[in-house]
């Protein structure tokens, strides 16, 4: 029982992970001012791979979720990737940061991440 539950809760975050994933391509592919907002320095080649990062993480928890082995080391493979694109455009890291973006901020929130 407890196996069908723990079971049951990964494929519900696999799904969370493919949504969430998702909707930040289509947010950078629609609303780039919004996106800027929240990731500044993602211009250029820094956006096309955040792009290709985030579309990746989709499809490889796509991949857990099928229960494909090789998508495990290629899940650290991404998750390594993107916190240094992260890192690179200057994410918002902390907490406050990322509340001004969800009230829409998001003037308020780069300049606090211009600020560090």
């Amino acid at each position: 029982m407890l196996r069908q539950a723990l079971t049951g809760l990964m494929y519900v975050l696999l799904l969370l992970v493919v949504v969430l994933c998702l909707r930040s391509v289509w947010v950078g592919l629609n609303e780039p001012a919004r996106y800027a907002a929240a990731f500044p320095g993602a211009h250029g080649w820094l956006f096309d791979a955040t792009m290709t990062a985030s579309a990746a993480a989709a499809l490889n928890a796509f991949a857990l979720a099928c229960r494909q082995r090789w998508a495990i080391w290629t899940n650290v493979a991404i998750g390594v990737v993107s916190l240094v694109l992260l890192a690179m455009v200057r994410a918002p890291w902390a907490l406050s940061d990322c509340r001004r973006l969800v009230r829409g901020d998001h003037a308020a929130a780069a300049d606090a991440v211009a600020r560090g």
